[in-house]
């Protein structure tokens, strides 16, 4: 019946009737609704789709994405498949630089029988081309926090830390990797990790923290956006890491564009 009607279409019809446009960035269509039946209990499942792709010179109106949604919604599925289904079907079709699926749905299997928990969601993605290229390089750049070495700030004129002694050139003297006790070094890049993940920080960022007379270390801040300038200590870190500075720039960048939600370059 209706509820099977997919299974006798083909989305990349639906699809194929696409036309030709200069257009090159993020394409979006949020909050597709569907619906579907698991093909393990034989009940429904609902929710809604959201689809992004970036158009390699070829775009296709935005009712034919919500079809094509509607079309492989409509058979026996799982959510896993259904959602690999959607972007394999747009990536044959239209051809793009890349495509990104992400679904959301409620499964009355887990309402109506077993554990009984209504309102529970499921959410699945599955990401082709430079989305998945790009997920790659973060995964090997950063796919586990990482401390860089530790830099040690020593103000040359006076002895609190202030405005001048921070961005005047040759007011302090930086050490990296920090003089420290080896016990000492390994503590402080374990509470930089931990306050990096506490705080939910993004690609790379800076913790500062103050070494207390009686060799306890404790956490002043974390600075999410580190400068990039002649007195920074970020590219200080990366260099004494082996990172040169292009290559630090590069790193943030892949970073910054492989996050969720970045829109892709033209």
């Amino acid at each position: 019946g209706e509820l099977f009607s997919g299974l006798q279409r083909d989305p990349r019809e639906v699809l194929s009737t696409g036309f030709q446009e200069s257009h090159r960035e993020m394409v979006i269509l949020k909050n597709i609704p569907f619906y579907s039946l698991c093909e393990h209990h034989f009940l429904p499942f609902h929710g809604q789709a959201h689809v992004g792709y970036v158009p390699d010179g070829r775009i296709v109106g935005a009712s034919k994405i919500a079809r094509a949604v509607d079309i492989l919604a409509r058979r026996p599925q799982m959510q896993e498949r259904l959602t690999g289904q959607i972007a394999d079907a747009i990536t044959e079709s239209l051809s793009p630089d890349g495509v990104a699926v992400v679904m959301e749905a409620e499964h009355l299997c887990m309402t109506m029988r077993g554990v009984r928990k209504p309102g529970t969601t499921l959410i699945t993605s599955a990401i082709r081309g430079a989305f998945r290229r790009r997920a790659a390089r973060q995964v090997k750049i950063d796919g586990e926090a990482r401390a860089l070495p530790t830099v040690e700030v020593l103000p040359k004129e006076e002895y609190f830390f202030d405005f001048e002694s921070r961005y005047e050139i040759g007011k302090t003297e930086y050490v990296c990797p920090a003089d420290l006790p080896d016990d000492t070094a390994e503590q402080a890049s374990r509470l930089a990790i931990e306050t990096y993940r506490l705080l939910g920080c993004y690609g790379f960022a800076r913790v500062d923290m103050i070494l207390g007379r009686d060799g306890r270390l404790q956490v002043l801040e974390a600075q999410a956006i580190p400068g990039l300038t002649d007195t920074s200590l970020l590219p200080q870190a990366a260099e004494a890491a082996g990172i040169p500075f292009e290559q630090l720039v590069e790193r943030m960048l892949d970073l910054a564009l492989a996050r969720p939600g970045t829109p892709a370059p033209v």
